[in-house]
């Protein structure tokens, strides 16, 4: 939704605005190491750091979105003038 108007946004005003960018979340079977870290991490650990690690670039992502979006009038109205928690849920 913040895309598509950050988009429309884009095409009426011709702005040269930067496009909030989202992270590639890796599943952590999909991971691949060097050759130097083979050795140091675990097979069993591997994929708690891999899911770690995406799990933050999420939520620098969404930092990053949040103060992009209270910054920008047409945004604002998605998520209301205030920057938002990251909404991630235990289950």
């Amino acid at each position: 939704m913040a895309d598509a108007r950050f988009t429309e946004h884009q095409a009426a005003t011709g702005g040269k605005l930067i496009r909030p960018q989202w992270p590639d979340i890796v599943d952590p079977k999909d991971v691949s190491l060097t050759q130097h870290q083979v050795d140091v991490v675990d097979d069993h650990i591997r994929p708690v750091l891999t899911l770690a690690r995406g799990l933050a670039d999420l939520a620098d992502a969404w930092a990053s979105f949040e103060s992009l979006r209270v910054a920008r009038a047409f945004l604002t109205e998605l998520g209301g003038p205030h920057v938002r928690p990251v909404p991630l849920a235990v289950r």
